[in-house]
């Protein structure tokens, strides 16, 4: 579930800033590794630098470096192929290299939908009157459709 969501932001963020060039991709690894650094670069493009701002806002919220790479004593092969399968062009993307995967695979619209509405089973109420209610078929046929 995770890296369908993960491939759908991914998706949406490329296709927001396809036609403008004022973005900051800044990736989690790399503020966590060299914090100083991208702060700088993050302020100075919201046009916020201060030189005596930036290093207080690191001592009031320093990064986790325990926090990085942690995935890959916790997930398989196979399971990190799965993932960078499901999210390959995003990855590309963003300047990560896949490590298993060759390739994109490609899910549907509908494939990614049933696959989030199983992920969350837990907390989606199987009763047809909720449903309803809710109007979660309604919802849910929209987001296959598009």
């Amino acid at each position: 579930y995770s890296a369908i969501y993960w491939d759908l932001h991914a998706t949406w963020a490329i296709q927001q800033v396809a036609e403008s060039e004022r973005y900051l991709v800044v990736r989690y690894e790399d503020l966590v590794r060299n914090p100083a650094q991208y702060l700088e670069q993050i302020l100075r493009f919201a046009g916020i630098w201060d030189a005596e701002v930036s290093p207080r806002m690191l001592d009031a919220c320093a990064p986790h470096m325990d926090s990085l790479d942690t995935w890959r004593a916790s997930l398989g092969r196979r399971e990190i192929r799965i993932i960078e399968g499901i999210c390959f062009d995003g990855m590309r993307h963003f300047g990560y290299v896949p490590e298993i995967a060759h390739g994109q695979k490609r899910l549907t619209m509908f494939t990614k939908a049933v696959e989030t509405l199983l992920a969350n089973r837990h907390r989606v109420p199987f009763r047809p009157e909720v449903w309803r209610r809710k109007g979660l078929l309604r919802r849910f046929w929209t987001m296959i459709r598009n």
